[in-house]
């Protein structure tokens, strides 16, 4: 995995920070945890699923509201300083759900304080700190990395159910919490640096070109918007909802213990070849050929009987597979399209469209089990959305081949 130019050998520190951030950050916890903590607030509370769900919305509406304006403080400020203060706050917000009474409106700006103050962990953030360190193996680094989202799903999800079994739902969150404190923080503080200088021949061949007003007026910023928006819409929109759908398709729990992990570990198969493949193949290509597995197993997840657990365990490896992909070929895309002069900044307004594809997505799935009893239309009109997205994603043409500027030295100097 190391490079000739020993990419791997100096920037190891920076993946396993990112990955550790991503994996306990505003882009996993919430998302593969919910699912988890619904139960609970029905039986304590007696809320219904689609009011649970819209915590979700909040956090991705802040997200989309949001991403902007810490994509421009990371450009101005560097990633060390924002992501230092949003771990934290992250954390204190997250331990806060432990003090949840049953009251719809606490439990909802407990969702807002949450998604403000966690904004700076999210993959804007993370993606653009290893940006800079990696360029010839950069797709792989990005996809070790966002493997930490899978991470949390495989590892995570069953440790919380366990600390709840034990100890109760309150305890998980408190859990969750400490995690972040203790794990991501200090590797923060530690690693999150400023990368060496690269030779002049590799500052060179760098594409650093295209500022954020010529990126909005061109086509392949709102073709990578639509795209993400779509396959995001259809991907976060399954995830929360997972247990729920494998208790309608008539499995019980014991079962869905050892089905749930198999969605986390796809995603980091997933995301690690990806990534690899991005480096040597055309991303537009590599999401066509992952998307096409995802929709194949929604399908799969859509029949409305019982699926044998084979074929279950085997459509979740295929989701998971292409889980996530929207986000790697997103970073990947904005740095190879529009380069890294005006990275953060580019990335925070395309995140926007992921974000909205987020907040809408479970409530919208949510909306349509409550309407109906069952999952299969929407789950079918996922596999539908996300191979039109992929469709109109191989419209982007070559990457170019974009004029070099002293906006290297200035990026680099913004990372810390």
């Amino acid at each position: 995995m190391m490079s000739n130019n020993g990419e791997f050998a100096r920037g190891w520190p920076v993946v396993l920070t990112a990955f550790c951030g991503v994996a306990l950050g505003i882009g996993a916890v919430p998302i593969y945890t919910i699912g988890i903590f619904a139960h609970h607030f029905v039986d304590e509370f007696h809320w219904k699923y689609s009011e649970i769900m819209f915590g979700i919305t909040i956090m991705w509406l802040v997200v989309v509201v949001g991403s902007s304006a810490v994509g421009y403080l990371t450009d101005r400020f560097g990633v060390r300083r924002v992501t230092l203060i949003s771990v934290f706050l992250f954390s204190i917000a997250i331990a806060s759900f432990a003090l949840s009474t049953g009251s719809r409106v606490v439990y909802y700006l407990n969702w807002l304080a949450m998604s403000v103050l966690g904004l700076g962990t999210n993959f804007l953030t993370w993606t653009r700190v290893v940006n800079f360190w990696f360029q010839v193996n950069r797709g792989l680094a990005l996809g070790l990395v966002m493997a930490g989202a899978g991470m949390f799903g495989a590892l995570g999800k069953p440790l919380v159910m366990w600390i709840i079994a034990a100890a109760g739902w309150r305890s998980g969150y408190l859990a969750l919490a400490g995690l972040s404190l203790a794990i991501v923080l200090p590797l923060a503080w530690f690693f999150v640096r400023e990368p060496p200088r690269a030779p002049d021949a590799a500052r060179r061949s760098t594409p650093t070109a295209v500022p954020l007003g010529a990126a909005l007026r061109g086509r392949r910023f709102w073709v990578l918007g639509v795209f993400t928006f779509l396959v995001t819409t259809s991907v976060a929109g399954f995830v929360p909802h997972l247990e729920t759908v494998l208790t309608q398709a008539g499995f019980a729990d014991p079962q869905q213990r050892s089905l749930l992990p198999a969605l986390g570990l796809s995603v980091i198969a997933g995301r690690v070849v990806g990534g690899w493949l991005l480096d040597i193949v055309w991303a537009p290509a590599v999401a066509f050929v992952l998307l096409a597995f995802c929709s194949v197993g929604w399908w799969l997840l859509s029949s409305g009987s019982h699926p044998h657990y084979a074929v279950a365990l085997l459509a979740i490896g295929m989701i998971g597979a292409a889980g996530g992909v929207e986000l790697d070929v997103l970073s990947y895309c904005t740095a190879r399209y529009f380069g890294l002069k005006s990275y953060s900044t580019i990335f925070g307004a395309l995140f926007g469209f992921l974000a909205a594809g987020a907040a809408v997505g479970p409530v919208l799935l949510g909306y349509v089990f409550d309407l109906t009893g069952s999952y299969s239309s929407a789950l079918r009109a996922s596999a539908v959305a996300v191979m039109i997205g992929a469709g109109l994603l191989m419209t982007l043409g070559r990457y170019p081949i974009l004029e070099d500027t002293a906006a290297t030295a200035v990026g680099h100097a913004a990372v810390d």
